[in-house]
C-alpha cells in the first residue's frame, strides 16, 4: 500500500533518525478500520531515508483490552 501521502511519511522521509512512533488514527488503506501507525524510518548506507516500517494497530483492539479491564470506580486507563 502507497502511504508516501500521510503525513508520518513526509516526516520520517525528512528526519529518518529516531525511535518508532506512534501516528494517528487513520482509515487503514487495506480494511477501513480506524488504525493507530506505529512507524519508523528504514535507513540505508550512509544513514539516508530508504523507506519506512510501519505496523498497523487498529483502535478496535484497544477496545477490546479496555472493555476486559476491570479499572474500579473512578479508574483510569492511559496508553
Amino acid at each position: 500500500l502507497d502511504v508516501s501521502d500521510r503525513p508520518y511519511f513526509g516526516e520520517l522521509r525528512a528526519r529518518p533518525a529516531g525511535a518508532a512512533r506512534l501516528y494517528g488514527p487513520y482509515a487503514s488503506r487495506f480494511d477501513g478500520q480506524s488504525t493507530l501507525v506505529l512507524a519508523r524510518a528504514l535507513r540505508g548506507p550512509g544513514g539516508r531515508f530508504a523507506g519506512l516500517v510501519i505496523a498497523l494497530v487498529p483502535l478496535q483492539h484497544f477496545a477490546q483490552l479496555l472493555a476486559a479491564a476491570d479499572l474500579g470506580e473512578g479508574g483510569a486507563a492511559a496508553l
